[in-house]
């Protein structure tokens, strides 16, 4: 085995087990929503970082649902949490990455698993802002309305479309007349306009 091939192994191995702990954070984060015993944005939050470094088509999936835009878009946009939140997140990233590392028995999967805690306490301490339990709550209600009016225009777009891709649909399927050049729906709704005028030439007669 060369040393590329083993690098894209160790690599493959790497994102899975991100993919693993992301969506395990993903299930915890989501049952919070409903016990609200657990923190939701935390482990929406490790999801997020999981899926960003382990799987493209993860990220994007996650950053589509509902549960994205309502817990952990206005976060995102804001940039901030309280010490209090910043110190849980670290200590759920470093416990669920510490297993793999501890299981691995390979050094350079270990190395990069370690950098991944590294960057995140990095990123938590000096990217992140620390603010109070009021600022964080201003600053959030703030970005979830504009997040909330913008997944409910998107929403209203697709019905849209959907609705507009039913008729082509339907149009498209009628069959095709070609002594009238009309389709099928066009003539039934011909003949259903005739049937329903009066027909006044008995009448005439008269």
């Amino acid at each position: 085995m060369t040393k590329e091939t083993e690098v894209k192994k160790s690599k493959r191995i790497i994102n899975t087990i991100l993919i693993i702990i992301g969506s395990i954070s993903l299930g915890i984060g989501a049952i919070g929503i409903v016990l609200p015993i657990l923190p939701t944005t935390p482990f929406f939050l490790l999801t997020l970082a999981c899926y960003t470094k382990g799987s493209i088509r993860f990220e994007r999936w996650f950053k589509s649902t509902k549960m994205y835009v309502k817990y952990l878009e206005p976060f995102v946009k804001t940039k901030a949490m309280t010490n209090a939140s910043k110190v849980k997140v670290l200590i759920l990233i470093t416990g669920l990455i510490s297993i793999p590392i501890i299981m691995v028995d390979a050094l350079p999967m270990r190395i990069v698993l370690a950098a991944i805690i590294f960057l995140h306490y990095y990123i938590f301490i000096f990217r992140i802002k620390s603010v109070t339990k009021a600022q964080l709550n201003k600053m959030q209600e703030e970005a979830g309305t504009e997040a909330a009016a913008r997944f409910t225009a998107q929403s209203e777009g697709d019905s849209q479309l959907s609705n507009e891709e039913r008729i082509g649909a339907a149009a498209s399927k009628s069959p095709f007349d070609e002594t009238t050049g009309k389709r099928g729906n066009e003539n039934l709704s011909g003949a259903v306009s005739k049937s329903s005028t009066p027909d006044n030439t008995e009448g005439n007669g008269r």
